[in-house]
């Protein structure tokens, strides 16, 4: 579908081009950066990057340069099937000049590939730019962000005032969105943009970096007219572990909850002993078997099988080749990712990435890397005794929300038969952890963890009991 075909000709089309920026290394991201390319983070068991040149596509953009650097063959890797889209070498050195030479003779959508925007949103920003020129996304102050953690905008009648980096609150009234619509005559503000962020508060220390706002403030205050476009919808922007969270649970929401009909793949079979409250959205070759309980919506990959009692809440998403079984529970909102074994009463909130193991009574909301092992009764102490918004700590400063206090394990790490994790706590990949062992604390990367145990050993027998 594309959204624009009755408000963009053919000329405006095509002298449009998409310039998305997928090559940050996210440090504040961790467990996941070691591994990961923020840009190929999935939402949906989609990576990112994919979502995005779909997005454009579906708008009718299909001129796209992607510029890469840190872990750029995963995106290589990602975009194979992409043979119209072109790929850049970046670097911090040359990313300027690079995104200049990819706007060359054209206007430009310059898109974060780390954020996660609607489509709805995407289209109404591409139809502000034809009728009123360069324009960027907002989103105006909820809940779930605060300020200072992010470059904000003062808009004022439709038009951005003034942009100001990790500013205190009476500063701005919104944060940039990450997704810029710009006329080819401002180009030049990149070219010569200086190399750090000018609009900052008193005692404010920003990075020896290149910023695509400060670029757009330069041509702020060079008088030039730049429209601001709201979000309907929350934007995501994939800078720390529990935005992983939030961009799912916005797919599982707005994507599987507005699921209206079935939609069954060839091969499939659903037990009349299943009991479906929702709809379904069915790859080929699936099974749902006796015993099943699906609250609500659902979305089920190719070739997997769901059986023996599972409960679904609503809104959730299985991958492809998975085996779902055995009286686990696999809460709201939560993306299980592709050949995936959950079974046997365990229970899951959050995100699976591909090649997870989770099964004997173990308890578990976050994010689960992939290819990590979750070992019989593991348990996130959230979800039992401390369900309050705990802080979490990242670098120097100290972050609160409603996912903050999830557990995030990082790739290729195998957990120990009744670990327990505190909230918030970070495991790396890499890692292995020992039986019984209770983290309480992050753990880096490719570390071992043992328990250092006490044994005290007394005398006991039968005549304790008086024989």
């Amino acid at each position: 579908m594309n959204y624009l075909t009755n408000t963009m000709d053919i000329g405006n089309k095509d002298k449009l081009r998409a310039i998305i920026l997928a090559g940050g290394k996210g440090d504040k991201i961790f467990p996941y950066n070691s591994k990961w390319q923020k840009s190929c983070l999935t939402i949906g068991n989609v990576p990112n990057i994919i979502r995005i040149i779909d997005q454009l596509e579906k708008a009718g953009i299909e001129d796209t340069v992607v510029l890469v650097d840190y872990l750029d063959t995963q995106v290589t890797y990602n975009l194979r099937d992409y043979k119209k889209v072109k790929i850049v070498k970046t670097s911090p050195n040359t990313i300027r000049n690079d995104i200049y030479n990819g706007i060359g003779d054209k206007d430009a959508i310059i898109y974060y590939g780390d954020v996660y925007v609607s489509d709805e949103d995407i289209n109404n920003l591409l139809l502000t730019f034809i009728n009123q020129g360069s324009c960027i996304l907002l989103e105006k102050k909820n809940n779930n962000f605060r300020y200072s953690d992010y470059i904000c905008a003062n808009e004022k009648d439709g038009i951005i005032r003034s942009i100001y980096g990790h500013p205190r609150e009476h500063y701005v009234n919104s944060r940039i969105g990450g997704v810029f619509a710009i006329e080819n005559s401002l180009s030049e503000y990149i070219r010569y943009c200086p190399e750090t962020f000018l609009n900052v508060p008193v005692g404010g220390m920003p990075p020896t970096e290149f910023f695509l706002e400060q670029c757009i403030m330069n041509a702020i205050e060079d008088h030039k007219e730049i429209s601001a476009v709201y979000v309907n919808r929350p934007i995501v922007d994939m800078d720390f572990p529990w935005d992983i969270l939030f961009a799912n649970e916005k797919y599982c929401i707005e994507e599987v909850g507005k699921l209206e009909e079935n939609k069954i793949g060839i091969n499939v079979h659903i037990s009349d002993k299943a009991k479906i409250n929702g709809k379904l959205y069915i790859g080929d070759n699936s099974i749902i078997g006796d015993n099943v309980l699906i609250k609500g919506n659902c979305f089920i990959g190719d070739n997997t099988i769901i059986e023996n009692g599972v409960i679904i809440e609503e809104n959730c998403v299985i991958g492809h080749d998975s085996i779902i079984n055995d009286y686990c529970k696999i809460l709201s909102n939560t993306v299980i990712g592709n050949h995936n074994k959950i079974g046997f009463t365990a229970e899951i909130s959050g995100v699976t990435f591909d090649r997870v193991s989770m099964v004997h009574h173990s308890q578990i909301f976050g994010v689960v890397g992939r290819g990590t092992d979750i070992a019989a009764g593991c348990q996130v102490a959230i979800m039992r005794f401390d369900d309050l918004e705990n802080p979490n700590r990242v670098g120097n400063k100290v972050y609160n929300n409603r996912f903050s206090n999830a557990a995030f394990l990082g790739d290729n790490t195998r957990t120990g038969i009744g670990n327990i994790f505190y909230p918030g706590v970070k495991i790396g990949s890499n890692c292995a952890l020992a039986p019984g062992a209770v983290i309480q604390k992050d753990v880096q990367n490719n570390k071992i963890v043992f328990v250092n145990q006490d044994l005290i050993i007394k005398d006991w027998d039968s005549d304790r009991y008086g024989w």
